[in-house]
């Protein structure tokens, strides 16, 4: 009778001085009528916290750990959040028309 080959597996736990000497380079923000502004590369889903929509922003340049909920007034404006809204038309009630803040 033949059984299943183990598996061990070890819980990862990241070692900042193992490449210490490399450097993310990740790019500056955008300073536009004194606000700090980044770009945002894509929104990748929704939800509703505290009775205020929020969307998930994956930031052009950086990785998927810097990935922030942000309010519809942040990313009003931006191609991206009407991109989304157009693959989720259920969301046009709960935000309304959409102007850059």
């Amino acid at each position: 009778m033949e059984t299943a080959a183990e598996i061990k597996l070890k819980k990862f736990v990241p070692n900042p001085r193992k490449f210490a000497s490399r450097r993310q380079h990740r790019p500056r923000p955008i300073v536009h009528d004194g606000h700090v502004k980044f770009i945002v590369n894509k929104i990748l889903d929704h939800r509703f916290k505290h009775r205020t929509l929020q969307f998930l922003v994956d930031w052009e340049g950086y990785g998927p750990d810097a990935r922030t909920w942000e309010p519809t007034k942040h990313v009003a404006g931006c191609d991206q959040l009407q991109d989304y809204l157009n693959d989720h038309p259920e969301l046009l009630t709960a935000v309304g028309p959409v102007q850059p803040s």
